[in-house]
């Protein structure tokens, strides 16, 4: 999925740098679920930001993204499905950046939620009769054993060594 076939296509004027998120993360989802997970939870934490700024909120260099989701909801009455949203993708990014599971169902999950997001976002911010297609889901792996090669060539080397 690139460019206008990206379901972040719409980003690509209003906020590029979201749109190379969406980008990255969805080349990275037929070979590495993981790094798709690590790639949306930037894409939310920038989002978080940009959405903050939008509603004037300053926001400081020591707030997390946590912090700023809190104060968009108390703050700024952020819708409480807009929040789980946002949650979902920190949550996920921050379990794929501390553990190695190659969950493809749980990248395409992420993927379509960052994209409801990047709706919201659109919607919200720029303008509310914005029509959207369908999710498009990226090409998953065309063989299960070619994503686990690398590993196990690994796993060999490193036996070999030690």
């Amino acid at each position: 999925m690139i460019g206008g076939n990206s379901n972040f296509a719409f980003f690509q004027k209003i906020e590029p740098q979201v749109y190379r998120l969406g980008i990255l993360a969805e080349c990275s989802f037929a070979e590495d679920p993981n790094t798709c997970l690590i790639k949306l939870r930037q894409l939310a934490e920038l989002t978080a930001q940009l959405t903050a700024s939008r509603y004037g909120l300053e926001i400081h260099p020591s707030e997390n993204i946590a912090d700023i989701l809190r104060r968009l909801k108390f703050e700024c009455s952020l819708p409480e499905e807009v929040g789980a949203l946002f949650h979902s993708l920190r949550i996920a990014g921050n379990q794929a950046a501390h553990g190695s599971a190659d969950d493809h169902a749980g990248a395409l999950n992420g993927l379509k939620l960052a994209r409801q997001l990047a709706i919201w976002y659109s919607r919200t911010f720029r303008n509310p009769a914005d029509k959207f297609g369908p999710f498009v889901p990226p090409a998953r792996p065309t063989d299960a054993r070619a994503v686990s090669a690398p590993s196990e060539s690994l796993r060999i080397h490193t036996s070999a060594v030690f």
